[in-house]
């Protein structure tokens, strides 16, 4: 077959809106050659971006572990721009996604990722691309956090990376790199072996109790910063530390006392008193009780009533753990109960209160190893309250904010 002189130009069409087009493309044209006209079809199926990060398919694309090596590279090199850089960086987050768990160790063993990491971590925050930059790359330790001891303490502890961490959850100019980096640090307080960095680095001890006791912030962040100290607080290293910071404590009495003292909370616990009252127990009837009968103490409007309760009461929960954590060691006990004098009391109106039952649960706890009740001491096991992890679908929506 022979194509006439046309054909460069139906060759460059043909290139053209391969590279540009993602729908399937059907070409047609004519080549004539010794007398005789044939036809040449030619389809492509629809392509695939190979920088497409949103394809479920891992095969030999960038994220694919094999070929990290050059990803790394190509985004380390001295004119990499931050595109590059931010292109490389949702690739890694990519890949860990990707990865079946024996993946995840030969990734955490590569020899330029943690290198590249920090490298990302420094870059400056100047520009928009700079701030989501150092975001992503806080995502992916994130996400790698927690799979490796060794790898664990290499990852966190480093000066630099504290330095830059502190810098991150005081900045107020950027929502979502500060958003990620409350993330991190709630991660690193749920993993024992690399916690102490959060109290013993005594900036960053300060930035997260500033966090804490600033009013403006979000529930969502305030209750980000109460778990952590909720794992902290447990720690067998670290609770001493937490015991004797009068800011961490203070703020966790006051708390429970200006929420268990609001209008909502008092008139909710009256009505679930009265209600409890009303209802008989079952051992003064002689038959069940009808599921009718059962139903009317949550009727919907008392059911709606104490659902705001609840969720007006949901940072007096953490604070009630931190301070039952701190007194379950014995050393604790005297000197906390000798600087808080209004503990008693905040503890008492968790008791008091019918809301909820797990602040209930917490504060009896907490008085039974203020008063070391001996027969609760005895036949009851060292318990340490824990906060719930920090789940995947809140580090996938602090990848992508």
């Amino acid at each position: 077959m022979f194509l006439d002189a046309t054909y460069p130009l139906y060759y460059f069409y043909f290139i053209f809106f391969a590279r540009t087009s993602s729908s399937p493309l059907f070409f047609f044209f004519f080549a004539s050659g010794k007398g005789k006209r044939e036809i040449l079809y030619m389809a492509l199926a629809k392509s695939e971006k190979w920088w497409s990060l949103g394809s479920r398919e891992a095969g030999l694309y960038p994220w694919d572990v094999r070929r990290l090596d050059h990803v790394l590279r190509q985004a380390t090199a001295p004119k990499a721009t931050f595109e590059k850089k931010l292109w490389c960086v949702q690739v890694i987050l990519r890949c860990i996604e990707t990865t079946v768990s024996e993946e995840q160790v030969e990734l955490r063993r590569n020899r330029q990722l943690l290198s590249t990491l920090r490298y990302f971590l420094f870059q400056p925050i100047s520009t928009s691309l700079g701030a989501r930059l150092r975001q992503h790359t806080f995502s992916v330790y994130l996400r790698l956090l927690g799979g490796d001891l060794a790898f664990d303490e290499l990852l966190v502890m480093d000066a630099g990376t504290i330095r830059v961490l502190v810098a991150a959850l005081g900045d107020d100019e950027h929502a979502d790199l500060n958003h990620v980096a409350i993330l991190l640090a709630r991660r690193i307080s749920e993993l024992p072996h690399v916690s102490s960095v959060l109290v013993f680095e005594d900036s960053l001890f300060e930035v997260l109790q500033d966090l804490l006791e600033f009013r403006n912030a979000s529930t969502q962040v305030t209750k980000h910063i109460l778990h952590l100290f909720v794992n902290l607080s447990g720690h067998p290293r670290l609770h001493f530390k937490l015991a004797r910071s009068r800011r961490l404590v203070f703020f966790a009495i006051e708390t429970i006392l200006l929420v268990l003292n609001t209008d909502i909370v008092e008139q909710a616990s009256r009505k679930m008193h009265r209600v409890m009252k009303s209802v008989p127990s079952p051992l003064d009837e002689p038959h069940v009780i009808s599921t009718k009968r059962k139903a009317l103490p949550f009727a919907p409007v008392l059911s709606k009533y104490v659902g705001c309760a609840l969720r007006h009461m949901s940072t007096a929960v953490p604070c009630a753990m931190i301070i039952a954590n701190l007194l379950s060691f014995p050393e604790n006990r005297a000197s906390i109960f000798s600087l808080y004098p209004d503990l008693v009391r905040a503890l008492e109106l968790c008791d008091s209160q019918k809301v909820s039952i797990r602040l209930w649960e917490v504060a009896r706890c907490a008085i039974d190893y203020l008063h070391e009740d001996e027969a609760m001491l005895e036949t009851q096991l060292l318990m340490h309250f824990e906060s719930p992890t920090v789940d995947d679908a809140t580090v996938k929506a602090g990848n992508s904010a």
